[in-house]
């Protein structure tokens, strides 16, 4: 099993870090003339068999998108 950056800890997210990435995220996909409307992401570790981490369709089928979503 590869390990993500969560589990070689090169990524600590906390909510402040991750609205700066996204929002970065956004401006980049602004200026290409298309728009980010939702961001999620599955916070576990590879020795948590979640059902939300690669390759398991968890986040997908949580994600209930917002009207106008595509």
């Amino acid at each position: 099993m590869a390990l993500s950056g969560l589990d070689m800890k090169l990524i600590i997210p906390d909510h402040d870090t991750l609205l700066r990435i996204h929002g970065k995220w956004r401006d980049v996909v602004t200026v290409a003339a298309s728009e980010i409307t939702a961001v999620v992401y599955c916070s576990h570790g590879s020795d948590q068999d979640c059902a939300c981490r690669k390759p398991q369709p968890g986040l997908l089928q949580d994600f209930t998108p917002s009207p106008g979503c595509a």
